[in-house]
């Protein structure tokens, strides 16, 4: 399965303040800045995950500009983290290069279709705390069917 990610616009937005910040705010800084700005909030990513290897795409205005195939020897972990108040990221590390950051992206079976894919190649795998937390308020939604993790506003509690 094909799944899409996008840089944060608040990435963008800072990127804009701290140039900015940077050139005592000059009109002409933020000129500079907002090609880069725009350039950077209409990148696309997307990772295919097959069984041999998982390939990685970037997309600029809809042209792919990178692809890379990785398989499963050049991996060296994957680390699952939460980011933000509630939500899951990975971080994929390698053995030459930099590690793969997975976080936005959609649909959201992105990770769990990640571990089982460590699973399959013997990839070390490593969860922190807080992910296993929000894994398990994942499963005690679905089991509850709520939103909210199990409390409901009909029965007031």
């Amino acid at each position: 399965m094909c799944y899409e990610g996008r840089i944060s616009a608040w990435s963008g937005t800072l990127l804009v303040i701290a140039g900015m910040i940077s050139i005592n705010l000059s009109i002409y800084a933020l000129l500079a800045f907002i090609p880069v700005y725009l350039v950077c909030c209409s990148l696309k990513w997307q990772i295919r995950m097959e069984d041999e290897a998982f390939h990685v795409r970037v997309l600029l205005f809809g042209q792919r500009v990178y692809r890379k195939i990785y398989r499963p020897d050049e991996v060296v972990a994957v680390k699952f983290l939460r980011i933000g108040w509630a939500k899951k990221a990975a971080r994929i590390k390698l053995k030459q290069g930099l590690p793969i950051r997975i976080e936005n992206f959609r649909p959201s079976g992105i990770f769990r279709e990640l571990a089982d894919y460590a699973a399959r190649h013997g990839i070390a795998v490593h969860k922190t705390r807080d992910y296993s937390v929000l894994e398990r308020m994942d499963r005690t939604r679905k089991r509850t069917g709520t939103a909210d993790g199990g409390t409901s506003p009909v029965d007031g509690r």
